[in-house]
């Protein structure tokens, strides 16, 4: 778990949203994380909650907020948003390129390709999300990230999935690189000035459990892109979690000794967080 005293890494990523065009998030990135409101959530959702919370001058600075794995597909926080996501994508004047390789898609069959192609309604299941397939979400998102109108913000989950190995990729794998590095590329290298925040500016989160899998050439020396490590809180921290949560955790009534006022809660020491698997 991720505690208040653990999570300056939300600090960098607002900061850092306002600028880059990418942001690689690695570490420990499996975690349940605090939303600074006291609840714990993976951290897609805290991402998300975060960043569509994001205001400049009174008004949201991210019109789209959407979350995509291989297993969901794209799954957007609020309705109107992936109705925009369907408006940017019809007006977007980026050439409609698939993910596949070139004729791997017979009969035009790759939506993520197609401005006219149908998408289906996103009910929030798995089973109604879209664009499923990376060959059909990159392109689609890469369209949406170069819009003039909109300003939008994809997470993209268990990122170390879509190619296996970084330094000799297939050809599928390679266009879907060039596809990320191009949705990347999109946004100017810098925006600076009095208007910095008031164009349109996209962004693009990658998040990952193995930055082993992700490509160098997406965030090494590069400066539209920022690598954000999340850091395994320490003994004190995950106490803190423990003491806090101990009546959400307790499975069985404290005893205590004859004379003695039970607690509430009980108290946690080093030997009992010590009982907690994985914990140093």
């Amino acid at each position: 778990m991720s505690t208040n005293n653990n999570s300056a890494f939300l600090d960098e990523i607002r900061r850092e949203a306002l600028y880059r065009s990418c942001l690689v998030v690695d570490g420990n990135v499996r975690d349940v994380h605090n939303d600074g409101q006291g609840h714990y959530l993976p951290l897609p959702e805290v991402l998300m909650n975060h960043l569509a919370a994001m205001e400049y001058k009174g008004r949201p600075r991210f019109t789209i907020c959407a979350h995509w794995d291989t297993a969901d597909g794209l799954r957007f926080l609020k309705p109107a948003m992936q109705q925009a996501f369907q408006q940017a994508l019809k007006r977007s004047s980026v050439p409609a390129v698939s993910g596949r390789p070139s004729g791997s898609c017979p009969n035009n069959t790759c939506n993520g390709g197609s401005s006219n192609a149908p998408i289906p309604a996103n009910k929030g299941s798995s089973a109604n999300a879209i664009f499923k397939q990376p060959e059909e979400a990159l392109p689609a998102m890469r369209r949406v990230l170069a819009s003039t109108i909109e300003r939008p913000v994809f997470i993209l989950d268990w990122q170390e999935y879509l190619i296996g190995n970084p330094s000799q990729q297939d050809a599928n794998e390679r266009q879907l690189l060039t596809i990320l590095g191009k949705a990347i590329t999109a946004q100017p290298i810098c925006r600076t000035g009095l208007d910095v925040l008031e164009g349109p500016a996209g962004l693009l989160v990658i998040i990952t459990s193995n930055l082993g899998k992700v490509p160098e050439s997406l965030y090494k020396d590069n400066p539209r892109t920022k690598l954000i490590t999340i850091h395994r809180p320490d003994r004190p921290q995950r106490l803190a979690f423990f003491t806090q949560n101990q009546r959400d955790l307790q499975v069985a009534d404290i005893k205590t000794e004859p004379g003695q006022l039970p607690s509430r809660y009980g108290s946690l020491d080093d030997a009992t967080l010590r009982t907690y698997p994985n914990n140093p």
